[in-house]
């Protein structure tokens, strides 16, 4: 999980690491500019030197070793280290939509399981469920063992909608909050 802001709310979302979000990922990643148009620049390293180079005009990457000084130097233009910088917050923006995309995609998904939750919390299933946790515990807490039970905790969802019943445990208010830190205000 990948904790990211979500643009359209400004708020922290913990982005699961889906088959499909990593694919799209791999592709703009492993989708490395093939350099289909170089020229030759001047291009001055680290000892101070002038050097020449083909570099992309698509991605501003140098791609190959320096090359022998041109009969016209004069006229060669100077490495435009703008194109790498623009080809790269490309990238990142491409990135970033893909994110977002998937933000979407898993705030979608969440919102669907919760409509489903919703309905079955008001089944007569979950009803005759919940009546034998809250039977099999004699209505006291299985978390603190001293308070009434007023929830039914799930364990797991693995089997949610056809749970066992050592799935699910009986617990108060306060035990049930124990059980769910994530949801619980921080203190400023």
């Amino acid at each position: 999980m990948r904790t990211v802001i979500d643009d359209d709310t400004g708020e922290e979302f913990d982005l699961r690491w889906t088959d499909a979000y990593l694919a799209e990922l791999n592709a703009v990643q492993n989708g490395w500019c093939q350099h289909p148009t170089t020229e030759l620049r001047r291009r001055i390293i680290a000892s101070g030197q002038v050097t020449y180079w083909h570099q992309c005009l698509c991605c501003g990457r140098f791609p190959g070793s320096a090359v022998r000084k041109p009969d016209d130097a004069d006229r060669i233009p100077d490495a435009d280290t703008t194109l790498q910088e623009r080809y790269d917050a490309q990238r990142a923006a491409q990135r970033h939509e893909i994110e977002q995309k998937h933000i979407r995609l898993q705030k979608r998904e969440r919102a669907d399981w919760w409509r489903q939750y919703d309905q079955y919390i008001d089944s007569p299933a979950w009803k005759a469920l919940w009546r034998a946790v809250m039977e099999r515990s004699r209505g006291i807490c299985e978390g603190c063992g001293c308070r009434p039970a007023t929830q039914v905790h799930h364990e797991t969802y693995k089997n949610f909608g056809n749970e066992f019943l050592w799935e699910l445990r009986a617990v108060c208010d306060h035990c049930h909050r124990r059980c769910h830190p994530e949801k619980q205000e921080t203190a400023a």
